[in-house]
């Protein structure tokens, strides 16, 4: 059976693969069309499509570029159209022929927040196969003679990108838990001995013991090294997941929302938790001095990914007393904390650090929060941040 080590060498490769090919399609494209006018171009079908598929010169309800059209998608996805299309539409309603209304209308290639947050998900790629010690696999090869060729080779990428995402397969939700937060229990739990010795070999490390008695695994915390193969496979998972969540290409692809997912499966978790861990997740959300309705930047490219309606990630500081935490005024044992956010952090949805200074030292604790209004953590979701 393929290790971890494959498992992401085989992810990455494919997807740099599909993204890289799009973007190098797009910029053959782009250098080919950019600056001319639509009347040269008239005699070029599959340009014509491309630029004004669907294009209506008497707006249909009200849109010049309605939902699914070829134009809209090469316009908001692609960023390639025509600079004029108002012009362009008088005159094609006045009955001019394209290469007489096309006069005087160029061809304009303008950066888009997909283009964007494909070359996000490139460059993670691109940066998890170096810290595996591969080169990049040649990209793929997209003929642009064919109109379809951007939504099929999207269609591609956004397929790729999902398959090697938590929560769709052990190994993903394995990888992606152990790059945020992870305590030694539930790797004794999660993983193989074999397993947690390439998690150590991706960059899988100590980084605090929480005071307490005993060895209590749940009290040793580890997660990735900066820079590691764990930590860049944490972002290609922001990028691609975000990507899947970008409101431009609703529209146009029926596709999942592995975010929506994740949180779903670890919440169920959490109300199955045993009674009185939960309030410590209340108790430790009542305290938040920050909160968002989407994931940390954690240092990654692109734009991280949002949270589905009615979670926030919250963040709170709290400074231990020997091995315990005053909550709302009860007392909680720091290992039973850890076993409150366990379930969270077997999804990578909860991150916790220590911060020192001196002699004292405090608990930096984020994670998914399904808010409720009696804390005082957000009534209603001031707008989607998707859109």
């Amino acid at each position: 059976m393929a290790g971890l080590v494959e498992f992401m060498r085989g992810y990455a490769g494919e997807v740099y693969r599909a993204a890289a090919g799009l973007l190098e399609a797009r910029r053959r494209l782009a250098a080919t069309l950019e600056g001319r006018e639509l009347a040269e171009l008239a005699g070029l079908g599959h340009v014509v499509e491309m630029l004004l598929g669907g294009f209506q010169p008497r707006p249909l309800r009200g849109q010049r570029y309605p939902p699914r059209s070829l134009a809209r998608f090469y316009r908001d996805v692609v960023g390639i159209h025509v600079q004029q299309p108002e012009r362009l539409a008088a005159r094609l309603r006045d009955g001019l022929p394209l290469g007489v209304a096309g006069w005087g209308v160029r061809i304009a290639s303008s950066p888009t927040r997909p283009l964007a947050q494909i070359e996000a998900v490139r460059e993670a790629a691109q940066g998890l196969l170096e810290s595996l010690g591969y080169e990049p696999p040649e990209p793929l090869e997209v003929d642009t003679s064919d109109p379809m060729w951007a939504p099929q080779a999207l269609q591609q990428l956004l397929a790729a990108v999902a398959k090697g995402l938590p929560p769709y397969s052990r190994e993903a939700i394995l990888l992606y838990s152990s790059s945020v937060s992870v305590t030694e229990a539930l790797l004794e739990t999660a993983a193989g001995s074999a397993e947690r010795a390439e998690l150590a070999g991706l960059g899988l490390e100590e980084y605090a013991r929480l005071p307490g008695a005993g060895d209590d695994p749940r009290r040793l915390l580890r997660r990735a090294r900066p820079g590691s193969p764990l930590a860049r496979y944490r972002c290609l998972v922001y990028a691609g997941a975000r990507l899947l969540q970008l409101s431009e290409l609703e529209t146009f692809y029926r596709k999942p929302d592995p975010v929506n997912d994740l949180v779903k499966t670890a919440m169920e978790r959490v109300k199955a938790s045993p009674s009185g861990l939960g309030e410590i997740l209340d108790a430790i959300a009542s305290r938040a001095a920050r909160r968002s309705h989407c994931l940390p930047q954690a240092s990654c490219p692109g734009e991280p990914p949002c949270l589905p309606p009615g979670t926030v990630w919250v963040e709170a500081v709290i400074e231990p007393e020997g091995g315990a935490a005053w909550l709302n005024g009860a007392e909680a044992g720091l290992g039973e904390t850890m076993e409150a956010l366990a379930p969270l952090m077997a999804y990578g949805l909860a991150e916790v650090d220590v911060e020192r200074s001196g002699e004292k030292h405090w608990l930096r604790i984020a994670f998914v929060y399904e808010h409720k209004p009696h804390y005082g953590i957000v009534a209603a979701r001031p707008g989607d941040p998707r859109k």
